[in-house]
């Protein structure tokens, strides 16, 4: 499956209709989750609902390397939720120590601020 994992800060509304982006089709959070089809759609419900945020793009793993999702040593990453930290410099020295090598495409897909995609960018040529 391929698109954009879409978390929510709601305890009780775990089915959010989206209106005109998705065309009055339900968006099911499951266990906090769901996945968007594409980045603009993602886009569009963070924006139109401020309790949704992206964590990042859907990455497709072949089978024999799919990850199991009952791994209790994985931890989550949050793209939006790393790039929104203020200030801004924060964001970049973690990016430049390169501990967040593994997620530049997630942190890339969702930073706005210009300073977060060079960074991003610097870390790519490195």
């Amino acid at each position: 499956m391929s698109g954009y994992r879409l978390g929510h800060d709601l305890d009780d509304d775990p089915e959010l209709y989206a209106g005109h982006v998705l065309d009055e089709v339900p968006l099911v959070f499951e266990d906090g989750e769901a996945i968007a089809e594409d980045r603009e759609t993602a886009r569009a419900l963070a924006r139109r609902h401020t309790h949704v945020h992206i964590i990042g793009a859907v990455q497709e793993a072949d089978s024999d390397d799919a990850v199991d999702d009952d791994d209790e040593g994985a931890e989550e990453f949050d793209a939006s939720e790393f790039v929104d930290r203020t200030p801004m410099s924060d964001v970049v020295e973690d990016l430049e120590s390169g501990d967040y090598d593994d997620h530049l495409d997630a942190i890339d897909e969702v930073a706005e601020r210009e300073g977060v995609k060079d960074a991003v960018d610097a870390r790519r040529e490195a």
